[in-house]
């Protein structure tokens, strides 16, 4: 296992732009890593290019920033972390993300796990 990073730090890319904040319900895992891949269009079927990998802990909410466009959000739920390349290990629950959201200017999106 690896050292646990602190809720809301941002492991990958940057953060910058627009606020979206993430909430995490404890009861779903222990730790939780959110990637936002941001997408040439709408369409989040699409693959799309790494903007920015957030960690959180369970149970609390952070906020990343990032520019404006469309996103895929992609997250890993876990209860041992073991870093950037295996995540959680092989029990990690993934959740994916069918819809895009936006993040544009003068608005604060919030996506919920609950």
């Amino acid at each position: 296992e690896a050292e646990i990073p602190s809720n809301g730090e941002i492991l990958e890319g940057t953060s910058g732009g627009n606020k979206i904040v993430f909430v995490s319900d404890a009861d779903l895992g222990k730790y939780y890593y959110v990637r936002f891949y941001l997408l040439p269009g709408d369409d989040a079927s699409e693959d799309g290019t790494l903007e920015a990998g957030m960690f959180l802990v369970g149970g609390q909410k952070a906020s990343v920033r990032l520019p404006s466009g469309y996103y895929r959000v992609a997250c890993w739920i876990g209860d041992a972390w073991y870093g950037l390349d295996a995540l959680f290990g092989p029990d990690a629950t993934e959740f994916g993300s069918e819809n895009a959201i936006r993040s544009r200017f003068g608005y604060i999106n919030t996506i919920s796990f609950e």
